[in-house]
């Protein structure tokens, strides 16, 4: 597999780059540089597959001021150093990356959080996400609310679209290649596949679709 290549810099700079903003920012002896030079190249093969599905982003090119590019790759490395295992140093690096997200991007993506490994943050400013199923091929715009109610959690199918301030919560089960509308809350309810959700005055409208949606998000 080839590389990621990086607009600006090295791998090493661009690790130094990430562990300068945590030393300004959440400030913690030992602050975890050497943890971090380990697992950066982990998570930029791991953005790889985003580049490549993108229409937004070059592939293969990986551009730490493109905002969304530099937000999901926070979680992937967040995520790449929780998977290998945590001692103390690891779980506090950890909880640094989200806590830097969150800062940065006013992302709430914990990196226990298992995403496809194609998700597309269109800009993903305010978004708040359970940790549930997600399907491949994921768009969330601003503001969405992927949440619990009580002990019941989503489950989100592939290729589904959550347009801003939308919300999706409790059992809810949203089908492959559904579209949620701007301001919808799906809340313990099912979502049938390839169709558009809208919010109507009984409740839940959907309509199927009549252009492939993604299409518009990913090659």
């Amino acid at each position: 597999m080839s590389e990621v290549k990086l607009r600006a810099g090295s791998v090493s700079q661009l690790a130094d780059y990430v562990i300068r903003q945590l030393d300004h920012l959440f400030p913690v002896e030992p602050n975890g540089a050497e943890l971090l030079q380990l697992h950066v190249p982990g998570a930029l093969q791991r953005i790889r597959p985003i580049l490549s599905a993108c229409r937004a982003f070059r592939q293969d090119e990986f551009d730490h001021f493109n905002s969304m590019q530099y937000a999901t790759f926070v979680y992937l490395l967040a995520n790449e150093l929780w998977v290998h295992g945590l001692d103390q140093e690891q779980f506090a690096l950890c909880e640094r990356l989200f806590l830097l997200n969150k800062a940065l991007a006013g992302l709430d993506m914990y990196y226990k959080i298992d995403m496809p490994e194609v998700f597309f943050l269109s800009h993903g400013s305010g978004s708040v996400l359970a940790n549930t199923v997600y399907g491949n091929k994921l768009v969330l715009f601003h503001n969405v609310t992927v949440g619990r109610y009580g002990a019941s959690r989503p489950t989100i199918g592939q290729r589904v679209i959550l347009f801003p301030n939308s919300i999706v919560a409790g059992n809810s089960v949203i089908g492959d290649g559904a579209v949620i509308s701007a301001g919808v809350s799906v809340i313990n309810q099912t979502v049938p596949d390839e169709c558009l959700v809208f919010a109507g005055p009984q409740g839940l409208v959907f309509k199927p679709k009549k252009k492939n949606y993604e299409s518009e998000f990913f090659r």
